[in-house]
């Protein structure tokens, strides 16, 4: 999903026969919105997973220095990152 930067702290368990939760601390690259991006992947798990109950903690990170040296240095499990989106025009590095 565009504008993740980060997703760590990732759990799934099924809560009934037929139900599943998810839960998740998200990182969320500059200049985009915490809430569209938490709505865009709580509908991508609700249509591709199956997963309707979602607990997302979304915040907002300051950068490439802040997810890798300062944010969430224990993250109790695996981190999940997203390189960061580079755009070539001319020769030159657009970010």
């Amino acid at each position: 999903v565009d504008g993740v930067a980060q997703v760590h702290d990732l759990h799934v368990w099924q809560i009934g026969a037929l139900d599943a939760a998810v839960s998740a601390h998200v990182l969320v690259r500059p200049n985009f919105d915490c809430h569209a991006v938490g709505a865009e992947l709580r509908t991508l798990l609700a249509q591709r997973h199956h997963l309707e109950h979602a607990t997302l903690q979304l915040d907002h990170s300051d950068g490439p220095a802040d997810i890798v040296d300062r944010h969430c240095i224990d993250s109790h499990g695996p981190v999940h990152s997203t390189p960061e989106p580079t755009v070539k025009a001319a020769g030159a590095d657009l970010r």
